[in-house]
C-alpha cells in the first residue's frame, strides 16, 4: 500500500484547506497575525465583520504565496500575473468594505468631562 503524498499548500488551494492549519507553519502565523491586526482595528466585530476578516486573511495569504511563487520563477507565465490582480483587487475591495479608519474610542462620559479626565487637547 503506498502513502499519500502531501501536495504542499498553495495560492490555487481551497480555501478550507488554506486557512485549516495547526498553527505552527509559516502561513498559519500569517493568517493568525492578520486576523488579530484586523479584529484589533475594528475593534469587536460583529459575525459579517469576522467573515470579512477571515476572507481578507486567506486572500493576503494567497497573495503572499504568488507574489513568492512569481519572485522565484524564472520566468512567470501570464496565469499567474492575472492571478495576482485579482488577489489584490480582491483585497483592496475586501479591506475597503471592513473600513479603513480604526474604531473610535470609547466617548468619555460628561462625568468624566467635568473631573478633568476627559478633557481633549
Amino acid at each position: 500500500m503506498s502513502k499519500a503524498v502531501q501536495v504542499p499548500v498553495g495560492y490555487r488551494s481551497s480555501t478550507a484547506r488554506l486557512t485549516a492549519q495547526d498553527g505552527r507553519s509559516r502561513n498559519a502565523r500569517f493568517l493568525r497575525d492578520i486576523r488579530a491586526e484586523l479584529t484589533a482595528h475594528v475593534g469587536t466585530p460583529t459575525a459579517p465583520q469576522r467573515m470579512l476578516i477571515d476572507l481578507i486573511a486567506a486572500t493576503a495569504l494567497r497573495l503572499l504565496l504568488l507574489s513568492e511563487k512569481i519572485g522565484t520563477d524564472a520566468a512567470p507565465c501570464e496565469t499567474d500575473h492575472r492571478y495576482w490582480t485579482v488577489y489584490a483587487n480582491s483585497l483592496a475591495r475586501s479591506l475597503d468594505k471592513l473600513g479603513l479608519h480604526a474604531t473610535p474610542g470609547k466617548a468619555p462620559t460628561l462625568k468624566d468631562v467635568l473631573s478633568g479626565r476627559g478633557v481633549a487637547a
